[in-house]
């Protein structure tokens, strides 16, 4: 039996298609808890808005938990969703993602703007488990496939901002140059509604400027990124980890909006948690 690892997706928490900031046990033991709890932060410098001519560092306590239960679920395959239906290969499940806020005074492109609030969305997503690890072969390939309604709120007020499709395929590595290091990859592409992309890209009269023109945003293609990063844990207790996200807008469908500025943005974070408690009763693949 292998010892307990556990591998933090951070990726997903800063990048704006996801907030996975899930963990979990280690991918090939042949039973895992039905519920694990850390306490952590992490740190990271991330883009405002995709195509953002600025970035924003931001420090996150993350109090961290997942839940491995037949029908709720709270792990790497997906972050924190409702399994609808399932079957060795597959699932159809009901789950959140999300992404931080950005202060508009900070950034030269919307200053004298709204704030972009923190986002939540919501909606049905496919997971496809094309490739399953084994003691012998520790890869793991799953390809998620959410269609999801966007929230933006600052808690006072909420907001409906449209639908977006972000198909992401992500692959994991067990046991890479250390027995308890592992390697995350994944790459996703992303469309919007043109709610969603009104919120980020269209310019209203009252904000024109000498320098930014009145622009109205158009639904579709919003760009394709690639992360990588590493986990480390120490003593089956403390999860290092790092990684960087690499977003290329390149041909979206709102390159002529005077917010859209850059077509590469780059996203690093690092941090770790302190893994605490764990559950004696077992939980379900």
């Amino acid at each position: 039996m292998l010892s307990l690892r556990k591998t933090l997706i951070l990726l997903f928490l800063f990048s704006s298609f996801e907030a996975h900031s899930q963990a979990t046990g280690s991918m090939l033991r042949d039973e895992l808890p039905l519920w694990e709890a850390g306490l952590g932060v992490v740190g990271g410098s991330i883009p405002d808005y995709p195509a953002a001519g600025h970035s924003t560092f931001h420090t996150v306590p993350i109090p961290t938990f997942v839940y491995r239960g037949k029908r709720v679920r709270a792990d790497e395959d997906g972050g924190l969703r409702a399994r609808f239906f399932k079957t060795e290969s597959w699932e159809f499940d009901l789950s959140l993602g999300g992404s931080l806020p950005a202060n508009s005074d900070e950034n030269a492109e919307r200053k004298g703007m709204p704030d972009l609030d923190t986002m939540v969305e919501i909606g049905p997503t496919f997971i496809w488990k094309i490739i399953k690890p084994s003691k012998e072969s520790p890869h793991k390939l799953i390809l998620s496939v959410p269609l999801r309604v966007a929230i933006s709120t600052d808690i006072k007020h909420w907001n409906t901002r449209g639908l977006t499709f972000n198909p992401v395929l992500v692959y994991m590595r067990e046991r890479v140059f250390l027995p308890n290091m592992t390697f995350i990859a994944s790459m996703d592409t992303r469309f919007a509604s043109d709610t969603m992309m009104d919120y980020f890209y269209s310019v209203a009269t009252n904000f024109v400027t000498t320098v930014r023109p009145a622009y109205e945003a158009k639904p579709g293609y919003m760009g394709t990124s690639v992360a990588l990063g590493m986990s480390y844990l120490l003593k089956n207790k403390y999860n290092f980890f790092a990684g960087i996200y690499q977003s290329s807008h390149h041909g979206a469908s709102n390159e002529d909006s005077p917010l859209f500025v850059k077509r590469n943005n780059t996203a690093l974070a690092a941090g770790m948690v302190w893994w605490f408690l764990e559950s004696e009763r077992k939980g379900v693949r």
